[in-house]
Order: structure tokens, then C-alpha cells, then sequence
């Protein structure tokens, strides 16, 4: 990931059990990753304040916050979006969200081949998180195709002509028999441990900067998916 016309960026996420950080700067990339179910709120800052000592760089620095925007646990999407907006206000910086379920996805296919990955995060109440992701030809992003969703897991489809995909998320771990037979097809490898990391918001940040589609502070919004959220 090249970074040499950016800047200083940061990366947050705290929308699941994984709590993380990271930081891009000249070209090289410094990041904190924990899975804590709780304290998220207490340690997301102290991360952060650990990570720009270790790269070398004050928070008067930073020129671009990106943020895990959700789905996923409220409490977890609230404090990602909160400390994000509270960041980049106080820096007068802007900021981009990018969706858990794309940095599952990313987690999943972190080489540069051709990937298809359906991503599925534990919503509780009996349903799951969706998205489908495809990298159709190397060293380009994976995209999210049709759109996210939150549903049962016996709801959930996948598109024609669909192969050689994979699994990947929390929702796997806890309703992989019920994921399978709605499907009725069985992924390459299903990697039902993979959750968010803070690292895979960096690109989308740099194609954000280089594009302009950056937001001011006051528009980070979280993504919930559905009103009656828990967690």
C-alpha cells in the first residue's frame, strides 16, 4: 500500500469482540489488535496513545481518521463511531467509515488473487450479518455485491455461479448448519474466528484521501442494520 502522497492516517474499530488500531505513516504501517467481548471504551484510547508513541507520531499529526462504521454489537458501534468523530473534530480532520463486514472480508482475502467471500457476523436474536464480497482479478479491492443485509441465517442466498468462495465471520461459528443447508453448496475453507481488524480500514482510507470521499466529523454515522439492536 503506498502512502508517500497521504497522510497521516488512523484506523479504529470497535464494532465486535476484536478491538483495534492502526497507523500509516510514510509508508510503513504500525497496528494494535486485542479481542476483549468488553472494555473496549477503556482501552481504545490507550491503544491508540501506545501506537503514535511506537510509530514516532503526536496526534497533531494525523490528517484522516477512518472508522469501523458497523453492523455490529450497538455498544461496540457507538464507541468506534464516537471516539472517531470525537478524534477527528478535535484535530479539525476529516474522516471515512468503511463496514465491518467489508473488513471481514478483507481479513479473508488478504492475498491479491481472485476471491469471493460471504461474510456472515453473529447478530444475535437468532440472525446474522450478510455481505458478499468478490475480487474478481488480483490486486484489486474486494467489493461488496448487492447489499448488506441482517436476516436468519436460513434466509440467506448466494449468487449464480458462484465458486471456489469461502466463509468467513463470527456468524459461521454459531450458525454454520443452518448457514450450509440454506446454501445447499459448502465454502472452500470457512474461517468462522475472522473478525474486523483496523489494518484493512488503511487501504480504503488511502482510495478515500486519493478520491475525495472523504466526510467531515459531524457525518460519521454508525450502520446498524435493523432498529431493534442489542449489545
Amino acid at each position: 500500500m503506498s502512502t508517500a502522497d497521504t497522510p497521516v492516517i488512523i484506523a479504529l474499530d470497535a464494532c465486535t469482540e476484536a478491538c483495534s488500531v492502526a497507523l500509516t505513516t510514510g509508508g510503513n504501517v504500525f497496528s494494535r489488535h486485542a479481542v476483549i467481548p468488553r472494555g473496549h471504551a477503556r482501552e481504545l484510547l490507550p491503544m491508540l496513545d501506545g501506537l503514535l508513541a511506537e510509530a514516532g507520531v503526536s496526534r497533531d499529526a494525523i490528517g484522516l481518521v477512518a472508522y469501523g462504521r458497523g453492523p455490529g454489537a450497538f455498544t461496540g458501534v457507538r464507541i468506534s463511531v464516537a471516539v472517531a468523530q470525537g478524534l477527528a473534530r478535535g484535530l479539525g480532520c476529516p474522516v471515512i467509515g468503511v463496514s465491518s463486514l467489508q473488513a471481514v472480508a478483507d481479513v479473508a482475502g488478504r492475498d491479491a488473487g481472485p476471491h469471493r467471500v460471504a461474510v456472515a457476523i453473529d447478530a444475535r436474536m437468532g440472525e446474522v450479518y450478510w455481505g458478499l464480497y468478490e475480487r474478481l482479478e488480483a490486486n484489486q479491492p474486494l467489493k461488496l455485491r448487492d447489499e448488506e443485509a441482517v436476516l436468519p441465517p436460513a434466509a440467506v442466498t448466494l449468487p449464480t455461479g458462484w465458486t471456489e468462495w469461502q466463509a468467513a465471520g463470527t456468524g459461521w461459528a454459531v450458525h454454520s448448519q443452518a448457514l450450509l443447508a440454506a446454501l445447499g453448496t459448502a465454502p472452500a475453507r470457512i474461517l468462522d474466528q475472522a473478525l474486523p481488524d483496523a489494518r484493512c480500514l488503511l487501504p480504503h482510507a488511502v482510495a478515500a484521501w486519493r478520491n475525495g470521499t472523504l466526510e467531515n466529523a459531524a457525518s460519521a454515522r454508525p450502520v446498524y442494520l435493523r432498529d431493534n439492536v442489542t449489545g
